[in-house]
């Protein structure tokens, strides 16, 4: 392949794909489809999967943020580094890392079945001839 070619696939994976796409990020398939049809370049997905590794690109990995809508945001932030930057004296400085609604509810892997073996009953007792130890007669 050309360098250019290596140059393209590189270029379009650092970059977010077009809106017209609706894709958040490039998979290598994508990636092809999008170099046939806009540009005219036959690629395969291997020859991109085998660029990204030699590069150590990871587009489905890259992390992303959201800006908050409060309107005093902005204000929020500067107090925070602010403190951080130049605490007062003896101040203590605390974190708080909330999970968002969408990570407390989104499970990737299936909550595991309890095994079936290891759960056992407490044994029966005839009433009136089990009594507590700690309690004194």
């Amino acid at each position: 392949m050309p360098a250019r070619v290596r140059a393209r696939v590189i270029a379009l994976t650092r970059m977010t794909p077009p809106d017209g796409t609706g894709l958040s990020h490039w998979s290598t398939r994508e990636l092809a489809k999008y170099l046939k049809r806009a540009e005219n370049i036959t690629v395969s997905w291997h020859y991109i999967a085998r660029i990204w590794r030699e590069e150590g690109l990871k587009p489905h990995r890259w992390g992303t943020f959201k800006i908050s809508k409060d309107p005093a945001f902005a204000a929020k932030v500067a107090d925070v580094i602010g403190l951080y930057l130049a605490p007062p004296g003896g101040a203590v400085v605390l974190s708080i890392d909330e999970k968002t609604q969408i990570q407390a509810l989104d499970r990737t892997q299936p909550v595991l079945p309890w095994p079936s073996q290891r759960v056992r009953s407490a044994p029966p007792t005839t009433s009136g001839t089990a009594r507590p130890t700690c309690l004194p007669r």
